[in-house]
Protein backbone atom coordinates (compact mmCIF):
# COMPACT_ATOMS: atom_id res chain seq x y z
CA UNK A 1 0.00 0.00 0.00
CA UNK A 2 1.14 3.44 -0.31
CA UNK A 3 3.03 5.14 2.70
CA UNK A 4 1.83 8.22 3.67
CA UNK A 5 3.54 11.31 4.11
CA UNK A 6 3.53 13.64 7.00
CA UNK A 7 5.81 17.17 7.32
CA UNK A 8 7.89 17.77 10.34
CA UNK A 9 5.87 20.64 11.53
CA UNK A 10 2.69 18.54 11.37
CA UNK A 11 3.94 15.41 13.70
CA UNK A 12 6.23 18.21 15.97
CA UNK A 13 2.08 19.53 16.50
CA UNK A 14 0.73 16.28 16.28
CA UNK A 15 3.62 15.18 19.14
CA UNK A 16 2.61 18.26 21.30
CA UNK A 17 -0.78 17.76 21.39
CA UNK A 18 -0.55 14.06 22.33
CA UNK A 19 2.10 14.89 25.16
CA UNK A 20 -0.65 17.66 26.69
CA UNK A 21 -3.68 14.86 26.90
CA UNK A 22 -4.35 13.12 29.88
CA UNK A 23 -1.75 14.90 31.87
CA UNK A 24 -2.61 18.43 31.24
CA UNK A 25 -5.75 17.46 33.66
CA UNK A 26 -3.61 14.65 35.98
CA UNK A 27 -0.67 16.13 36.36
CA UNK A 28 -0.15 18.79 38.52
CA UNK A 29 -2.07 16.94 41.28
CA UNK A 30 0.35 14.29 40.93
CA UNK A 31 3.47 16.18 41.24
CA UNK A 32 2.12 18.26 44.37
CA UNK A 33 1.42 14.86 46.10
CA UNK A 34 5.16 13.69 45.54
CA UNK A 35 7.33 16.87 45.48
CA UNK A 36 5.14 19.70 47.32
CA UNK A 37 5.93 22.83 46.30
CA UNK A 38 8.57 21.79 44.59
CA UNK A 39 6.58 20.62 41.94
CA UNK A 40 7.61 22.94 39.04
CA UNK A 41 11.35 22.00 39.71
CA UNK A 42 10.36 18.74 39.37
CA UNK A 43 9.47 19.12 35.44
CA UNK A 44 12.46 21.39 34.59
CA UNK A 45 14.44 17.74 36.12
CA UNK A 46 12.20 15.71 34.01
CA UNK A 47 13.22 18.16 30.90
CA UNK A 48 16.97 17.78 31.78
CA UNK A 49 16.66 13.75 32.24
CA UNK A 50 14.56 13.75 28.70
CA UNK A 51 17.85 14.32 26.57
CA UNK A 52 19.15 11.47 28.42
CA UNK A 53 16.07 9.43 26.81
CA UNK A 54 16.65 11.47 23.74
CA UNK A 55 20.60 9.70 23.62
CA UNK A 56 19.17 6.21 23.73
CA UNK A 57 16.56 7.30 21.17
CA UNK A 58 19.36 8.56 18.63
CA UNK A 59 21.51 5.20 19.30
CA UNK A 60 18.36 2.78 18.77
CA UNK A 61 17.33 5.44 15.14
CA UNK A 62 21.19 4.91 14.06
CA UNK A 63 20.55 0.73 14.05
CA UNK A 64 17.11 1.12 12.93
CA UNK A 65 18.69 3.25 9.65
CA UNK A 66 15.59 3.68 7.05
CA UNK A 67 13.40 1.15 9.24
CA UNK A 68 10.20 2.10 11.18
CA UNK A 69 10.29 0.37 14.65
CA UNK A 70 8.49 -2.35 13.74
CA UNK A 71 10.64 -3.46 10.82
CA UNK A 72 13.73 -3.54 13.32
CA UNK A 73 12.05 -5.51 15.37
CA UNK A 74 11.40 -8.32 12.48
CA UNK A 75 15.12 -7.45 11.00
CA UNK A 76 16.34 -8.29 14.67
CA UNK A 77 14.24 -11.43 15.83
CA UNK A 78 13.06 -13.01 12.56
CA UNK A 79 9.65 -12.92 11.45
CA UNK A 80 7.53 -15.41 13.86
CA UNK A 81 9.35 -14.49 17.45
CA UNK A 82 9.26 -10.77 15.76
CA UNK A 83 5.53 -10.45 15.23
CA UNK A 84 5.05 -11.73 18.91
CA UNK A 85 6.87 -9.27 20.15
CA UNK A 86 5.03 -6.58 18.47
CA UNK A 87 1.93 -7.92 19.23
CA UNK A 88 2.79 -7.85 22.70
CA UNK A 89 4.53 -4.30 22.72
CA UNK A 90 1.21 -2.87 20.89
CA UNK A 91 -1.38 -4.89 23.35
CA UNK A 92 0.82 -4.10 26.69
CA UNK A 93 1.60 -0.11 25.56
CA UNK A 94 -0.28 1.56 23.07
CA UNK A 95 -3.04 0.10 23.61
CA UNK A 96 -3.24 -0.04 27.29
CA UNK A 97 -2.31 3.84 27.36
CA UNK A 98 -5.48 4.62 24.89
CA UNK A 99 -7.93 2.95 27.31
CA UNK A 100 -6.51 4.74 30.20
CA UNK A 101 -7.14 8.05 28.52
CA UNK A 102 -10.46 7.28 27.32
CA UNK A 103 -11.34 6.30 30.77
CA UNK A 104 -9.98 9.69 31.50
CA UNK A 105 -12.06 11.29 29.34
CA UNK A 106 -15.27 9.53 30.44
CA UNK A 107 -13.84 10.01 34.11
CA UNK A 108 -13.49 13.57 34.08
CA UNK A 109 -17.29 14.48 31.96
CA UNK A 110 -18.92 12.18 34.59
CA UNK A 111 -17.64 14.13 37.63
CA UNK A 112 -17.77 17.36 36.28
CA UNK A 113 -20.47 18.11 33.67
CA UNK A 114 -22.24 15.16 32.33
CA UNK A 115 -23.11 13.36 35.76
CA UNK A 116 -26.08 11.34 35.06
CA UNK A 117 -24.89 10.24 31.69
CA UNK A 118 -23.58 6.84 31.46
CA UNK A 119 -20.03 6.79 30.41
CA UNK A 120 -20.34 4.40 27.27
CA UNK A 121 -22.59 7.19 26.05
CA UNK A 122 -20.12 9.97 25.53
CA UNK A 123 -17.05 6.87 24.83
CA UNK A 124 -18.60 6.26 21.90
CA UNK A 125 -19.25 9.34 20.51
CA UNK A 126 -15.75 9.95 20.37
CA UNK A 127 -14.75 7.06 19.70
CA UNK A 128 -16.67 7.63 16.34
CA UNK A 129 -14.52 10.99 15.66
CA UNK A 130 -11.32 8.79 15.91
CA UNK A 131 -12.82 6.23 13.88
CA UNK A 132 -13.09 9.13 10.86
CA UNK A 133 -9.62 10.22 11.58
CA UNK A 134 -7.94 7.14 11.41
CA UNK A 135 -10.00 6.31 8.37
CA UNK A 136 -9.13 9.73 6.97
CA UNK A 137 -5.22 8.54 7.29
CA UNK A 138 -1.94 10.00 9.21
CA UNK A 139 -1.65 12.36 7.21
CA UNK A 140 -5.25 14.01 7.27
CA UNK A 141 -4.63 13.92 11.37
CA UNK A 142 -1.34 15.95 10.76
CA UNK A 143 -3.01 18.58 8.89
CA UNK A 144 -5.60 18.85 11.36
CA UNK A 145 -3.10 18.81 14.31
CA UNK A 146 -1.30 21.64 12.33
CA UNK A 147 -4.76 23.67 12.18
CA UNK A 148 -6.30 22.79 16.17
CA UNK A 149 -2.41 23.52 17.31
CA UNK A 150 -2.86 27.43 17.34
CA UNK A 151 -6.52 27.34 18.53
CA UNK A 152 -4.98 25.19 22.10
CA UNK A 153 -2.04 27.22 22.36
CA UNK A 154 -4.82 30.40 22.38
CA UNK A 155 -6.64 28.97 24.53
CA UNK A 156 -4.14 27.98 27.05
CA UNK A 157 -3.24 31.75 27.09
CA UNK A 158 -6.52 33.00 27.21
CA UNK A 159 -7.01 30.61 30.07
CA UNK A 160 -4.30 30.91 32.49
CA UNK A 161 -2.31 34.29 32.00
CA UNK A 162 -4.89 36.06 34.06
CA UNK A 163 -4.15 33.89 37.07
CA UNK A 164 -1.04 35.83 37.06
CA UNK A 165 -2.43 38.49 38.82
CA UNK A 166 -3.57 36.02 41.58
CA UNK A 167 0.06 34.51 42.20
CA UNK A 168 1.35 34.64 45.46
CA UNK A 169 5.24 34.13 45.33
CA UNK A 170 5.00 32.37 48.96
CA UNK A 171 3.01 29.07 48.09
CA UNK A 172 6.34 27.99 46.18
CA UNK A 173 8.52 28.93 49.27
CA UNK A 174 10.20 27.36 50.97
CA UNK A 175 12.57 25.87 47.82
CA UNK A 176 13.76 22.38 48.48
CA UNK A 177 12.39 21.93 51.65
CA UNK A 178 11.51 18.17 51.68
CA UNK A 179 15.01 17.56 49.54
CA UNK A 180 15.72 16.57 46.73
CA UNK A 181 14.64 13.01 46.45
CA UNK A 182 11.06 14.03 46.01
CA UNK A 183 11.73 16.04 43.16
CA UNK A 184 13.74 13.93 41.59
CA UNK A 185 10.89 11.34 42.08
CA UNK A 186 8.16 13.40 40.80
CA UNK A 187 10.20 14.54 37.43
CA UNK A 188 10.40 10.15 36.89
CA UNK A 189 6.56 10.55 36.99
CA UNK A 190 6.40 13.18 34.27
CA UNK A 191 8.87 11.31 32.27
CA UNK A 192 7.08 7.92 32.14
CA UNK A 193 3.74 10.00 31.43
CA UNK A 194 4.29 11.05 28.51
CA UNK A 195 7.93 11.53 27.40
CA UNK A 196 8.14 7.60 27.58
CA UNK A 197 6.18 7.79 24.95
CA UNK A 198 8.44 9.18 22.22
CA UNK A 199 9.39 6.27 20.87
CA UNK A 200 6.27 6.13 18.85
CA UNK A 201 8.17 8.92 17.06
CA UNK A 202 10.82 6.53 16.02
CA UNK A 203 7.94 3.91 14.62
CA UNK A 204 6.69 6.58 12.32
CA UNK A 205 9.40 7.78 11.40
CA UNK A 206 9.78 6.33 8.20
CA UNK A 207 6.44 8.57 7.24
CA UNK A 208 8.34 11.91 7.55
CA UNK A 209 8.71 13.80 4.90
CA UNK A 210 12.42 14.70 6.25
CA UNK A 211 13.14 11.50 8.28
CA UNK A 212 16.74 12.74 9.32
CA UNK A 213 15.55 15.52 11.10
CA UNK A 214 13.01 13.31 13.29
CA UNK A 215 15.58 14.68 16.57
CA UNK A 216 14.16 18.34 15.68
CA UNK A 217 10.47 16.81 16.22
CA UNK A 218 11.54 15.18 19.18
CA UNK A 219 13.17 18.06 21.37
CA UNK A 220 10.42 20.57 19.97
CA UNK A 221 7.45 18.83 20.83
CA UNK A 222 9.27 17.89 24.21
CA UNK A 223 9.75 21.44 24.82
CA UNK A 224 6.37 22.81 23.67
CA UNK A 225 4.69 20.44 25.79
CA UNK A 226 6.97 20.52 28.96
CA UNK A 227 6.76 24.74 28.93
CA UNK A 228 3.15 24.48 29.19
CA UNK A 229 3.26 21.81 32.29
CA UNK A 230 5.83 24.02 34.13
CA UNK A 231 3.18 27.12 33.55
CA UNK A 232 -0.03 25.08 34.67
CA UNK A 233 1.75 23.38 37.85
CA UNK A 234 3.81 26.74 38.49
CA UNK A 235 0.60 28.91 38.16
CA UNK A 236 -1.88 25.98 40.34
CA UNK A 237 1.00 25.32 43.28
CA UNK A 238 0.98 29.56 42.84
CA UNK A 239 -3.17 30.43 43.35
CA UNK A 240 -3.90 27.09 45.36
CA UNK A 241 -0.80 26.21 47.31
CA UNK A 242 0.76 23.09 47.06
CA UNK A 243 -1.88 21.66 49.78
CA UNK A 244 -4.86 22.23 47.93
CA UNK A 245 -3.30 21.44 44.56
CA UNK A 246 -2.27 18.18 46.15
CA UNK A 247 -5.86 17.13 47.24
CA UNK A 248 -7.71 17.84 43.79
CA UNK A 249 -8.44 15.46 41.20
CA UNK A 250 -8.07 18.10 38.01
CA UNK A 251 -6.64 21.40 39.43
CA UNK A 252 -5.69 22.78 36.05
CA UNK A 253 -9.20 23.01 35.92
CA UNK A 254 -10.21 23.88 39.43
CA UNK A 255 -7.32 26.72 39.11
CA UNK A 256 -9.08 29.07 36.10
CA UNK A 257 -12.36 28.81 38.13
CA UNK A 258 -10.99 31.41 40.46
CA UNK A 259 -10.91 33.77 37.62
CA UNK A 260 -13.34 36.28 38.27
CA UNK A 261 -12.50 39.67 36.30
CA UNK A 262 -15.00 42.47 37.05
CA UNK A 263 -17.06 39.98 38.52
CA UNK A 264 -17.82 39.32 34.45
CA UNK A 265 -15.57 37.69 33.06
CA UNK A 266 -15.68 34.09 35.15
CA UNK A 267 -16.02 30.10 33.84
CA UNK A 268 -12.98 30.15 32.17
CA UNK A 269 -12.75 26.57 32.99
CA UNK A 270 -14.72 25.68 29.76
CA UNK A 271 -11.66 26.43 27.72
CA UNK A 272 -9.68 24.81 29.88
CA UNK A 273 -12.39 21.92 28.84
CA UNK A 274 -12.34 22.32 25.54
CA UNK A 275 -8.35 22.62 25.18
CA UNK A 276 -8.17 19.30 27.10
CA UNK A 277 -10.85 17.57 24.49
CA UNK A 278 -8.87 19.01 21.22
CA UNK A 279 -5.66 16.92 23.14
CA UNK A 280 -7.56 13.98 24.01
CA UNK A 281 -8.52 13.17 20.58
CA UNK A 282 -5.03 13.72 18.93
CA UNK A 283 -3.87 11.50 21.75
CA UNK A 284 -6.25 8.31 21.25
CA UNK A 285 -6.21 8.98 17.63
CA UNK A 286 -2.31 9.01 17.62
CA UNK A 287 -2.38 5.28 19.89
CA UNK A 288 -4.87 4.03 17.72
CA UNK A 289 -3.06 4.34 14.71
CA UNK A 290 0.46 3.43 15.83
CA UNK A 291 -1.47 0.16 17.51
CA UNK A 292 -2.98 -0.08 14.18
CA UNK A 293 -0.06 -0.04 12.47
CA UNK A 294 1.47 -2.66 15.06
CA UNK A 295 -1.12 -4.95 14.04
CA UNK A 296 -0.84 -4.56 10.65
CA UNK A 297 2.64 -6.35 10.71
CA UNK A 298 2.33 -8.35 13.91
CA UNK A 299 -1.15 -9.90 12.20
CA UNK A 300 0.21 -9.17 8.35
CA UNK A 301 -3.09 -7.56 8.00
CA UNK A 302 -3.78 -6.90 3.94
CA UNK A 303 -6.42 -4.58 4.77
CA UNK A 304 -5.52 -3.40 8.08
CA UNK A 305 -8.88 -0.38 7.98
CA UNK A 306 -11.24 -3.68 8.92
CA UNK A 307 -9.52 -3.93 12.24
CA UNK A 308 -10.65 -0.20 13.11
CA UNK A 309 -13.70 -0.84 14.55
CA UNK A 310 -12.91 -3.93 15.84
CA UNK A 311 -10.16 -2.27 17.51
CA UNK A 312 -12.23 0.47 18.91
CA UNK A 313 -14.20 -1.66 20.23
CA UNK A 314 -11.65 -3.09 22.21
CA UNK A 315 -10.53 0.05 23.41
CA UNK A 316 -13.74 1.39 24.16
CA UNK A 317 -14.69 -2.12 26.62
CA UNK A 318 -11.22 -1.63 28.10
CA UNK A 319 -11.44 1.91 29.21
CA UNK A 320 -14.47 0.68 31.03
CA UNK A 321 -12.97 -2.21 33.48
CA UNK A 322 -9.76 -0.89 33.58
CA UNK A 323 -10.14 0.34 37.04
CA UNK A 324 -12.88 0.59 39.10
CA UNK A 325 -13.04 4.03 41.63
CA UNK A 326 -10.24 6.27 42.11
CA UNK A 327 -8.78 4.54 44.57
CA UNK A 328 -7.45 1.84 42.17
CA UNK A 329 -6.50 4.76 39.99
CA UNK A 330 -4.36 5.65 42.69
CA UNK A 331 -3.10 2.26 42.98
CA UNK A 332 -2.22 1.78 39.43
CA UNK A 333 -0.84 5.68 38.89
CA UNK A 334 1.90 4.11 42.06
CA UNK A 335 3.10 1.86 40.02
CA UNK A 336 2.78 3.00 36.53
CA UNK A 337 6.06 4.81 36.53
CA UNK A 338 7.96 1.75 36.34
CA UNK A 339 5.44 -0.29 34.51
CA UNK A 340 6.41 2.59 31.55
CA UNK A 341 9.67 1.96 32.36
CA UNK A 342 9.94 -1.23 31.20
CA UNK A 343 8.57 0.00 27.35
CA UNK A 344 10.19 3.23 27.56
CA UNK A 345 14.16 2.70 28.78
CA UNK A 346 14.43 -1.16 28.78
CA UNK A 347 12.68 -2.29 25.57
CA UNK A 348 15.02 0.23 23.45
CA UNK A 349 17.89 -0.58 25.11
CA UNK A 350 17.23 -4.76 24.46
CA UNK A 351 16.48 -2.81 20.72
CA UNK A 352 20.37 -1.09 20.46
CA UNK A 353 22.25 -4.29 22.36
CA UNK A 354 20.61 -6.41 19.26
CA UNK A 355 21.44 -4.00 17.10
CA UNK A 356 25.35 -4.52 17.85
CA UNK A 357 25.15 -8.41 17.74
CA UNK A 358 22.81 -8.60 14.95
CA UNK A 359 24.94 -8.63 11.85
CA UNK A 360 23.18 -6.19 8.93
CA UNK A 361 22.68 -7.10 5.57
CA UNK A 362 24.69 -5.56 2.62
CA UNK A 363 21.55 -3.18 1.53
CA UNK A 364 18.59 -2.01 4.33
CA UNK A 365 15.33 -2.73 4.47
CA UNK A 366 12.64 -0.82 2.36
CA UNK A 367 10.50 1.33 4.56
CA UNK A 368 7.23 -0.26 5.82
CA UNK A 369 4.03 0.04 4.30
CA UNK A 370 1.52 2.74 6.03
CA UNK A 371 -2.33 1.71 6.68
Amino acid sequence: MKLEQITNRQVTMLFSLHHLGSAFLLLPGSLATTAKQDAWISISFSLFFALFLLLLHILLSKKMQNRSLTSYILFLFGRPLGRFIIFIYIICYPLLISMTVLRDLGDFLGNAYLTVTPPEAFYFIFLVCVYYAIRSGLSTIGRLAELLFFIVVLLFAIGYIPLLFDFELANLQPIFDQGLKPVIAGSFTLLSFPYFENIFILQLKDRFKHPDRWIKVWLKSTVISGFMFFLVTLLSIGVLSEAITANLRYPSVFVVRTISIANFFERFEVLVAVFWYITIFFRISLLTYISLDGLRVSLHLHKPQNMIIPLLFLILFGATIIWKDVSSLIEILSFWPFYAMVFGIVFPIILVIGGYIRKEPRKSTSRSESI
